[in-house]
């Protein structure tokens, strides 16, 4: 994963923990980086990605497949889009 990448993803580890949810790092190949659990059976998934960010072929096949299940993914490419994904749900 690429520093830039990381500077999103950080933003989202922590604002998750202050909530009081776990943002669970994913390592199947595909999936996206973050399983998010913020209340009782209830979760969404964050693939964070720097702004000129693309998505890795496989991840192009799995993330509409997660969709197309009812799951939710947020992919945001900066830290605040991180910081508007966190108010609005938060």
């Amino acid at each position: 994963m690429s520093r830039e990448a990381t500077s999103v993803e950080q933003p989202l580890v922590e604002g998750c923990k202050a909530l009081g949810w776990a943002a669970v790092k994913v390592g199947m190949e595909g999936l996206p980086d973050r399983l998010v659990l913020y209340a009782a059976g209830r979760h969404f998934w964050v693939e964070t990605k720097r702004r000129d960010g693309r998505l890795t072929p496989a991840q192009k096949v799995r993330i509409p497949w997660l969709r197309a299940r009812g799951e939710t993914v947020f992919i945001p490419a900066s830290r605040a889009e991180v910081v508007a994904l966190l108010r609005v749900l938060g």
